[in-house]
């Protein structure tokens, strides 16, 4: 398995059978973004791996590659995503 965020975003999309546009609807994210993400084009920012990791319940190690456990182990996640998107 291919460990950058671009793999693992796209693997995610074919998994839950979406499409960038429906996962931009879904996560209220301009589909030019996700697909400049899919690409490699640009760096992701801290508020849309957040997004991400909640949509699809994935740990962010996983998404950006760093680690093939997806799962959100640590209980505190969710506390600290709600402190960074205030």
């Amino acid at each position: 398995m291919e460990n950058n965020f671009a793999s693992r975003l796209k693997l995610l999309l074919e998994e839950n059978n979406l499409s960038p546009k429906e996962l931009s609807i879904k996560i209220k994210l301009d589909v030019r973004q996700i697909k400049k993400y899919l690409t490699d084009k640009v760096d992701v920012r801290g508020d849309t791996l957040i997004k991400l990791v909640k949509y699809f319940n994935v740990s962010l190690d996983f998404l950006l590659g760093l680690s093939d456990d997806r799962s959100r182990k640590h209980k505190n996640n969710d506390k600290v995503f709600h402190k960074i998107e205030k």
